[in-house]
């Protein structure tokens, strides 16, 4: 026994509870030890991400977006440098500090005289802050020429949110401005220019549907920064930047946005920024180079825009597809959105679907361009699809209907009076006329709805529907904008209409079909696909938005993924001759541009909008006739339902001046070579 326990007895102290003790002490030193030891070693890394945390910002800073051109490299879309004025909130920490303490020491004051006072110590740090940004805001404003008051909700919420960014004071200074703040403020004043990029569309309201338009917004990219896939954690300061909200602007938003850059801070125990650690450039977005040319487009929207009407032009390129220009009436200037959408602006814009773009959006009825597709039904439609379900109880006297038992031949005629009687009811010409007999060339050259009549009652609706879709109607056209998808294309048939619940098919409903009325639905950018695709022979094109050089050279073979028509040279020589004669004295005649031969088809129709009936003009057209180039659609509304309009007379000189553009710019390639 050793002499600490016998010293431990002789003094009446237990050894075994000195044991405990001293085993209690060391587990106790063990326990410490050990947690020290995970804090220190297994869980640093948490305690660092957490240290982070606290003690780190990121400043992402937008990249410039990329530009957009047209085919010859003409700027479309750029970015313009935006001055502004802004101030260091860290700065004015102590002056901030003073102007709270002086407002606590009133509010005391005053609580002195009435005891009932509440102090609102957090409504007074607000105050001073905002009395504070204030006060160096009238400075600039002095200065500047401005009188700029700041909302106190406006301050809070950025120092809530942004406290690592500079504070706005005066934003999109002029040249004037900033030449008069640079030479009142010295360079090292809290307050300074802060210089950052903002969409600028180089030529107004242009091309504004294609080209799109941007939104705001304080989402950051969540990938743009590496340390933030060390600790996901990491509280962003960023600039607010824009992303496309329509157009190619939308379409092409990973591509033109860039890739951001940024800044790694450290705060002090405050929030403000203290050091900065790292930083990285933001780089630019890529430029897109569409398919548009800026003359034909200048001419395009010029034209549109000389009737005051509403309306839309579609002009392709035949053998390629490519959209050479595309406009929509009325419009809106992108520039008044490339920064904040001024509530303003869209209340001048509100109730006239000036954001929408007719030429893809929507549907409407093609009227009298669709007997190019009737006509072509009946040149090709087979014996075992004709009228086979359709009743007739009398057709007109003398309509030679009847002596067919097949496809009609291109020298067909049918004896085309003011209005054919179907079924007791009165099926009127267009404008009253008595065109006599006539075969499709002259159904196409003046548009007779007689010769469609009697061809739909021959024919039935099958053929049509089935020809209609082969040039792809009732489709959504694949194109590079995303308001293509908005298209609400439909055929008329026995069992669209079954879907709509409006009974069965009828003789009328056929008739209505083969003029391009009843439940046809298409939009301007199908009709000039079809233009496009019967100046080449074939039934479909394939529209593109984006201008690629490939396909000029040769290097690219483009599949429109359509078909041969299927015509003898006969009956296609026919229905291009009848295009022909619509322009050279036909109902198309007001397209005519001296030197250069043009195919068209003009076209009327109603349709119902707000519960008002309003009238549709359409023209559609090719040039040169005999060796295509260049394909034009043209279709206008009208401003109500008591204005009379015609395709040939309203929309006709619209597709007139743009191929005149087009001559113009293609000196010597107007006239048909042999």
């Amino acid at each position: 026994m050793s002499d600490s326990m016998n010293n431990a007895r002789a003094v009446g102290v237990n050894p075994v509870r000195i044991i405990i003790v001293g085993a209690i002490m060391a587990v106790a030193l063990l326990y410490l030890l050990a947690g020290l030891a995970r804090r220190q070693i297994f869980e640093s890394g948490d305690y660092l991400k957490e240290y982070e945390e606290q003690s780190y910002r990121i400043i992402q800073i937008p990249a410039p977006r990329g530009e957009i051109y047209d085919r010859n490299g003409n700027r479309l879309v750029a970015n313009r440098p935006r001055y502004s004025v802004r101030i260091d909130l860290g700065l004015l920490r102590g002056e901030i500090a003073r102007e709270y303490s002086r407002a606590v020491r009133a509010a005391r004051s005053d609580k002195q005289k009435e005891p009932q006072l509440i102090i609102d110590r957090g409504m007074l740090r607000e105050n001073a802050r905002a009395t504070v940004l204030q006060r160096h805001l009238d400075r600039v404003n002095r200065v500047i020429g401005r009188q700029k008051v700041l909302d106190p909700k406006v301050v809070s919420r950025h120092i809530a949110q942004k406290l690592g960014l500079d504070f706005p004071l005066a934003e999109n200074l002029t040249d004037t401005e900033r030449a008069r703040f640079v030479e009142a403020f010295s360079p090292d004043a809290p307050e300074r220019i802060y210089v950052d990029s903002v969409r600028s569309y180089l030529h107004g309201s242009l091309a504004a549907h294609v080209l799109g338009r941007l939104q705001n917004t304080d989402e950051v990219v969540k990938d743009a920064i590496p340390q933030r896939a060390l600790n996901p954690q990491l509280r962003d300061y960023s600039y607010r930047r824009k992303y496309g909200l329509t157009g190619l602007e939308k379409q092409f938003e990973d591509d033109l946005a860039g890739y951001p850059g940024f800044e790694l801070w450290q705060v002090n125990h405050l929030g403000y920024l203290h050091k900065k650690l790292e930083e990285k450039l933001p780089e630019q977005g890529a430029h897109i180079y569409t398919s548009l040319d800026l003359d034909i487009q200048f001419a395009a929207e010029d034209a549109l825009k000389s009737g005051g009407r509403a309306g839309a032009v579609v002009v392709l390129d035949v053998q390629t597809g490519e959209i050479l220009a595309m406009a929509s009436a009325p419009d809106f200037d992108p520039n008044k959105m490339a920064d904040v959408f001024l509530q303003t602006y869209a209340e001048e814009l509100n109730g006239n679907d000036a954001l929408s773009n007719r030429a893809l959006e929507g549907g409407y009825p093609p009227g009298s361009t669709f007997k190019l597709i009737s006509g072509i039904a009946a040149l090709r439609a087979d014996e075992s699809e004709l009228n086979s379900s359709e009743t007739i109880e009398k057709w007109s006297p003398g309509s030679p209907a009847a002596k067919h038992v097949g496809a009609i031949l291109p020298t067909d005629k049918f004896d085309c009076g003011s209005v054919l009687v179907v079924n007791k009811r009165r099926w009127p010409e267009h404008d009253r006329a008595s065109f006599g007999e006539i075969d499709i060339t002259g159904m196409i050259r003046s548009s007779s709805n007689v010769y469609c009549y009697n061809v739909a009652l021959l024919t039935g609706i099958a053929p049509i529907a089935r020809e209609a879709r082969r040039f792809g109607f009732g489709e959504k056209i694949s194109l590079e904008l995303p308001e293509a998808a908005a298209a609400r294309p439909i055929v008329a048939d026995p069992a669209y209409k079954r879907k709509t619940g409006a009974g069965g098919w009828t003789p009328g409903d056929t008739l209505n079909a083969a003029i391009g009325q009843g439940y046809n639905l298409t939009t301007p950018l199908h009709v000039a696909c079809m233009t496009a695709s019967i100046a080449r022979g074939e039934t479909r094109t394939r529209p593109f938005i984006i201008h690629d050089p490939a396909r000029y050279d040769g290097r690219i073979r483009i599949d429109h993924g359509g078909e041969k028509i299927g015509l003898s040279e006969e009956a296609y020589a026919a229905i291009i001759l009848g295009m022909k004669k619509c322009v050279d004295g036909g109902t198309g005649r007001k397209a005519r541009v001296p030197g250069l031969e043009i195919a068209g088809k003009t076209g009327t129709a109603q349709r119902w909008e707000s519960g008002e009936k309003k009238n549709l003009a359409w023209f559609t057209g090719f040039a040169p006739a005999d060796k295509p180039r260049i394909a034009v659609t043209v279709m206008i509304i009208a401003d109500g339902e008591y204005d009379s309009m015609a395709g040939g007379s309203t929309a006709g000189p619209v597709a007139g001046a743009i191929f005149k553009k087009w001559l113009e710019l293609n000196s010597g390639e107007g006239e048909n070579e042999p």
